[in-house]
């Protein structure tokens, strides 16, 4: 069996469309659709977020939590609370820190590491983001514990994502799927539409050998 799983329509719409009828007449069948958000960079954050995420901006601010740019020699320990909040929630990083690591060093122009800190200084939600192509970047590793979903600092997170997509000329911020084991993560498909986010699709290919 030959697998392959194919980037979102909204990378490239067009020849998303020609790659799936060229897999379809090759005897690809679809394994697997899944619903994908992104975000527009062109269009104003906070405008678009529903009203509860809008008061989640809001709490953030009132707090002090402030979004920043991280520096690369503290990958390990932003690797370690990201570990660390996916644990709480029953989930696993899909790459060990070694394979992040190495990523950063042979692609530095490509692999951003950014925050929202307190104003202790505190991490309150981090996440490793991937310049995939030109035009998207890809919010790769959120994380934020549990002792700060009464802020959501993920939402503050999301909002410095997008304008550094925006400042830096890409058309669109991936969220990515939510999909578990078990079928489509409710919860998380409602807090990406809940951020704004623009559904599109995303298909994986089977074919046997």
């Amino acid at each position: 069996m030959l697998a392959l799983r194919s980037y979102p329509f909204a990378y490239d719409p067009a020849g998303a469309a020609v790659l799936a009828e060229a897999l379809r007449q090759r005897h690809y069948r679809v394994a697997l659709a899944e619903q994908n958000y992104h975000l527009d960079p062109g269009r104003g954050y906070e405008a678009h977020l529903h009203p509860s995420e809008r008061r989640r901006l809001h709490k953030c601010r009132r707090y002090g939590l402030h979004f920043e740019q991280e520096p690369p020699f503290l990958l390990p320990a932003a690797y370690a609370f990201i570990q660390a909040c996916r644990q709480e929630r029953g989930q696993e990083l899909s790459l060990p820190l070694e394979r992040v690591q190495e990523l950063f060093r042979k692609f530095p122009w490509e692999h951003f590491l950014f925050s929202v800190r307190q104003p202790n200084g505190e991490w309150a939600a981090l996440t490793v983001a991937i310049r995939v192509h030109e035009n998207v970047l890809y919010n790769f590793y959120p994380a934020s514990p549990l002792r700060c979903n009464s802020l959501s600092p993920v939402v503050l997170l999301n909002e410095g994502l997008h304008a550094f997509a925006r400042a830096s000329g890409i058309a669109a911020l991936d969220l990515g799927t939510s999909t578990l084991d078990s079928g489509p993560n409710a919860s998380l498909l409602r807090f990406k539409r809940h951020l704004g986010g623009v559904a599109g699709l995303r298909l994986s290919w089977e074919k046997t050998l």
